[in-house]
Formats: structure tokens, sequence, C-alpha cells
């Protein structure tokens, strides 16, 4: 027998993100992630909000990858326009 789970918002902490914190790093987000995943094994979580849940991190995932490109390559074209390699 599976335990009843509530599904309101008073799992999320007020602020936004993973109890209060900013998920800005991929390590962030994994443990995050990671989170859910015991949650909703556990029964403490509807599956639907996890599955929910862990498609919004990984999408957050990738704005994380993306913006370390975005990063990594002015870095690299600033070096270049200012010639030191």
């Amino acid at each position: 027998m599976q335990t009843q789970v509530p599904d309101d918002e008073s799992e999320l902490p007020e602020g936004g993100g993973a109890r209060g914190r900013q998920l800005d790093t991929i390590r962030l987000i994994q443990r995050e992630m990671g989170r859910v995943y015991a949650e909703a094994r556990r029964n403490r979580m509807k599956m639907d909000r996890a599955k929910g849940l862990v498609y919004i991190l990984g999408q957050l995932a990738g704005l994380v990858k993306v913006g370390d490109l975005e990063d990594r390559l002015a870095a690299i074209e600033a070096r270049i326009k200012g010639g030191t390699h």
C-alpha cells in the first residue's frame, strides 16, 4: 500500500530555488535532482510532480551549460582581440 502524498506548494520554499538556494551550477542542479528522485522514491512526492521538477531541472542545467560556454567563448574572444594568447 502506497502512502498518500500531498501535492501542494508547501514543499517549495519562499523565494524560489531549492530550499531557498539559487540553482546556478550543474552541481547544485544535480543535487536537487537527486533530492527530488529520493523524495519520489520514498513516496514523499507524487511521481507526476517529480517528473515535472526533474524536467525543469534538466532545462535549467542546459541553460547553465550554455551560459558557461558563452562566458568561456567571451574570454577567448577577449584574449584574441587583446593580442594575449
